[in-house]
């Protein structure tokens, strides 16, 4: 059985976990590129790992934590819950939230990539693409072919105001 202690970090630190002792980043380019129906971020070849991310880091997202460290232990998976990030949301607001500060207390802009022209990323079947924009409009398909011995197909439009 394990657990995620969500603990505010300063200002700077980002999001990140700690599984074992180690620091885990939550960055892409810790990301696993073979991690079946799951988001698997690791700390270097062979080093740390933490498994189903998704669904904390899009409740962190969506209420805007930037900075957060996040204790894991009993295991190296977050907790599912409810198989979405409502629960987390729940949990995050329930909590409250903080402004984070650095060293110096010093409180920092967000951190927030801004996008100025069209990005786009694609492999194999799968591709990804990012536009300019004012506000937040996100949309996602997911096809999973091989689940329940049926072709599910799910499609979603998010809008973020």
């Amino acid at each position: 059985r394990a657990t995620a202690t969500l603990l505010p970090a300063r200002a700077g630190e980002g999001r990140y976990f700690v599984v074992e002792e180690a620091r885990v980043a939550a960055e892409v380019g810790n990301a696993e590129p073979q991690s079946p129906l799951c988001t698997t971020l690791r700390s270097g070849s062979g080093g740390a790992r933490v498994r189903t991310v998704e669904h904390l880091l899009s409740a962190m997202e969506a209420l805007g934590v930037d900075n957060c460290r996040v204790e894991v232990s009993g295991g190296d998976e977050i907790p599912l819950l409810d198989g979405s990030a409502q629960e987390w949301v729940e949990a995050i607001r329930g909590a409250g939230l903080c402004a984070a500060e650095d060293i110096g207390g010093q409180k920092l802009e967000k951190l927030a990539p801004k996008i100025d022209e069209p990005v786009y990323l694609r492999k194999d079947d799968c591709f990804v693409a990012a536009f300019p924009s004012s506000q937040i409009h996100i949309t996602y398909g997911i096809d999973f072919p091989k689940v329940c011995m049926f072709h599910a197909l799910l499609f979603f439009k998010v809008h973020i105001m």
